[in-house]
């Protein structure tokens, strides 16, 4: 498939889901699942599940569901506690 294929088609499926929608707030989670395919189609996605810095596998303990990992927006991804420790500007997730 070429991306302007899979980039319409995924503008039909948000287009459909919008017109069925009877929530506001529907309107909104389907305009976010269309942005964040749509960027991660022209290949800006954000790594996840990854420290962007050093590679590392970021999990979290079950014992620690609450705890918060975080992201950052200029480095684009999510950072271990290592790497966020020397870093600014990071939103917790």
């Amino acid at each position: 498939d070429l991306p302007e294929t899979e980039l319409f088609q995924i503008l039909h499926i948000a287009l459909g889901a919008l017109d069925a929608a009877v929530e506001a707030l529907d309107h909104e989670i389907i305009g976010r699942w269309y942005e964040a395919r749509f960027l991660q189609l022209l290949g800006y996605a954000p790594t996840i599940g990854a420290c962007v810095r050093c590679g590392e596998k970021i999990t979290v303990p079950p014992d620690e569901v609450e705890r918060k990992v975080l992201f950052s927006p200029s480095g684009g991804g999510t950072l271990c506690s290592a790497c966020a420790a020397q870093s600014q500007g990071l939103l917790g997730l």
